[in-house]
């Protein structure tokens, strides 16, 4: 090993520049990607809007009447 290649390694904690860049742009990558997947999936948009009216209208309709065999 270089003394330039040694001094590099030591002085950023352990791992070359190039390794540590490619780690910070894969986290940041996967990062984005968990934004773009919960706005398209889990947003705002897509839930359902509940209010105490609905809610108990849910609570109060009858249970279906079970199926004898």
């Amino acid at each position: 090993m270089r003394r330039t290649e040694r001094r590099r390694t030591v002085e950023s904690g352990g791992a070359p520049r190039s390794l540590r860049r490619e780690i910070t742009w894969a986290l940041a990558l996967k990062t984005v990607a968990l934004v773009v997947l919960y706005l398209a999936f889990f947003g705002p948009s897509h839930r359902i809007a509940a209010t105490p009216d609905r809610i108990a209208s849910a609570f109060l309709q009858s249970a279906p009447s079970p199926e004898r065999h």
